[in-house]
């Protein structure tokens, strides 16, 4: 709050409005003791201002939206991150007066804060359990789920984060038929995905799907999901969030990036039919993804030392790209390209080059990326191995054969198929 608002919500009032802005690191023992007759727990906030605001809000119909209400429950918003103040709220049947507002408003800014205040209340348990309870109220929220207005969404979905949370904690929560009792949750995760190009909105939905697909039981909810438009909006995602092929990845990006690995292997493994040769576009912007987030990768400073973040993401590549190629459909040759250019740089560094705590990490992605090739050396065919080897350095082709020669355990026919392919190169 700025200072202007502030003194507005002070200039009228008694001392226990003004105790609503405050801090109780800012007095002493005996100032608070002075203050505490009109405070909730253990804060300094002041009970009568709340009920005030509660009595403005349960008539805000016949009073109409103002400035001040506005900038009260602003104040109110942020005081809901105290655990004392949620409950005090959920005591004063906060819950009842939340949704007779939610119901008739016609401001999305009302609709905002309400749904923003429900989600800081529900971070305990308690008061998440009792709602979930309330059918009313829950399909009340849901309503809020085909609203137009972005910030909205975000709070819906913000609140939908905790309960999955919860979910996790307790599969048998009422939550879960809740969810699943709304015909068009996963139509509205789909449609934002596909969408949106408000990135805030955009991360917070993965952030939700990312947290439901690591449910111990992920049927509960993905189940719900066509997952084949699931499929195609994640990769709609990607390309709206990060549209050009960089250089080097942001700590952010590459968190993002994992996120949206992570969820895309589950879901394409939830279903089997999910990717086939049919979906040619989507397989198409896939590869064309996979290949985006490798790309960085062949740039030595980007490689040497590898963090843990990148060794995940190279590795969550190679996982989709093993489960289109077992599925006969065939990885454009320079997805593989890149994949031996990655392999090579790792194994020619010299030792100087990795922190030592690193050492594992870069070992074991190396050891994976070789058994990736050396399966791939049992499903391509000469020519395929040609192809990929004409769009490699050629110091990197050569630097391959010799790794795959001791390698241990490469068939011969293996081996024979990369000799060939490798000697008909100019």
């Amino acid at each position: 709050m700025n200072e202007d608002v502030v003194s507005e919500n002070t200039s009228n009032a008694d001392s226990a409005n003004y105790s609503t802005m405050l801090d109780s690191k800012q007095f002493d023992n005996t100032e608070l003791g002075t203050m505490k007759g009109d405070s909730i727990g253990d804060t300094v906030y002041s009970a009568k201002w709340i009920i005030n605001t509660l009595i403005a809000l349960s008539k805000v119909q016949e009073d109409g939206w103002t400035e001040e209400l506005e900038n009260d429950l602003c104040i109110l918003w942020d005081m809901t991150a105290e655990k004392d103040i949620a409950m005090y709220l959920f005591e004063n049947d906060f819950l009842q007066i939340v949704e007779a507002a939610l119901e008739v408003s016609t401001v999305p800014r009302l609709t905002e804060i309400l749904l923003g205040i429900i989600g800081n209340i529900c971070c305990q348990t308690s008061i998440l359990e009792s709602m979930g309870n309330n059918k009313q109220l829950v399909k009340t929220i849901w309503g809020n789920l085909l609203s137009d207005d972005t910030e909205t969404l975000l709070q819906v979905f913000r609140l939908l984060q905790t309960v999955v949370w919860d979910i996790q904690r307790n599969p048998e929560s009422q939550w879960v038929a809740n969810i699943k009792e709304c015909d068009f949750f996963s139509d509205v995760v789909i449609f934002v995905l596909n969408s949106s190009t408000n990135n805030d909105l955009l991360i917070t939905t993965l952030n939700l799907l990312l947290s439901i697909s690591q449910l111990d039981d992920t049927s509960l909810l993905l189940e719900s999901f066509n997952t084949e438009k699931l499929v195609s909006a994640l990769l709609e995602f990607f390309t709206q969030v990060i549209p050009q092929q960089k250089s080097h990845f942001t700590e952010a990006i590459l968190k993002i990036i994992e996120k949206w690995l992570t969820v895309l292997n589950i879901v394409m493994k939830f279903r089997e039919t999910t990717i086939n040769s049919e979906n040619n576009e989507d397989i198409m912007k896939l590869m064309d993804i996979i290949l985006k987030i490798l790309q960085p990768y062949k740039h030595k400073s980007n490689l040497i030392p590898i963090d843990e973040n990148s060794a995940l993401c190279i590795q969550e590549c190679i996982e989709i790209i093993l489960y289109i190629q077992r599925r006969e459909i065939c990885v454009i040759p320079e997805i593989n390209s890149m994949i031996v250019t990655i392999i090579c740089k790792l194994k020619s560094a010299g030792h100087d080059d990795f922190q030592s705590h690193l050492d594992d990490v870069t070992s074991e992605l190396i050891d994976y990326l070789e058994r990736y090739w050396v399966e791939m050396l049992g499903i391509y065919t000469t020519d395929h191995i040609k192809d990929i080897l004409r769009v490699c350095d050629k110091q990197v082709a050569n630097k391959l054969v010799e790794l795959v020669k001791k390698r241990p355990n490469v068939s011969q026919c293996k081996l024979e198929k990369l000799l060939e392919a490798h000697a008909s190169l100019p």
